[in-house]
């Protein structure tokens, strides 16, 4: 289960100044269910 921490590490990732690699991506928070399959 997610939970708001992890959506706070992802929303940091993207806009902290460290990040100088990553633009204008979507980002999902949900531990890979989007692109799990089914086996």
């Amino acid at each position: 289960m997610i939970v708001p921490q992890d959506v706070a590490n992802a929303a940091y990732l993207l806009g902290c100044e460290d990040n100088t690699a990553i633009s204008g991506q979507s980002l999902f928070v949900d531990y890979g269910f989007t692109i799990a399959r089914v086996l």
